[in-house]
């Protein structure tokens, strides 16, 4: 397996790691209850499986995205990193409208900035030493990415 593949699963257990350990650090340790309630839906808390489970599948879903850039465009670490950046922020819009307690929005805001900055930053490290192909069809090459 290749340093950077490896470095994109430390990512992914990292990444689910700290959603655990938020969660944990929310609800058992500062006692807020994450209680959210969606349009036609009774109230319904935040379980620790979903948390985990919305991380790794968020997490896995931003290597995706990224493999497909590293094939599409010139500078794909950078354009992952504005996107996630993007998607981070836009995140943030669920716990804001849907928590029914100021302390449950502040907890999940809490969690969503914690899982995507170190999904941010662990993908952003992992994969500064990518082999590419170049557009137009060359072989590829294993180029240096600046941060």
């Amino acid at each position: 397996m290749s340093p950077t593949r490896r470095n994109r699963h430390a990512t992914i257990a990292l990444t689910v790691g700290v959603a655990a350990v938020s969660w944990v650090l929310v609800t058992q340790l500062a006692g807020v209850n994450l209680t959210v309630k969606f349009p036609h839906s009774s109230p319904s808390s935040v379980a620790f499986g979903a948390v985990v489970a919305a991380a790794a599948s968020a997490t896995m879903a931003g290597w995706v995205l990224l493999a497909a850039l590293e094939r599409l465009v010139p500078r794909p670490l950078v354009a992952w990193r504005w996107l996630a950046a993007v998607v981070v922020l836009v995140s943030l819009s669920a716990p804001a409208a849907f928590a029914t307690t100021l302390p449950a929005a502040a907890g999940l805001i809490a969690i969503h900035l914690a899982v995507g900055t170190t999904a941010v930053t662990g993908f952003s490290l992992a994969g500064r030493n990518v082999a590419v192909n170049a557009p137009t069809g060359t072989p590829g090459r294993l180029v240096r990415r600046s941060a």
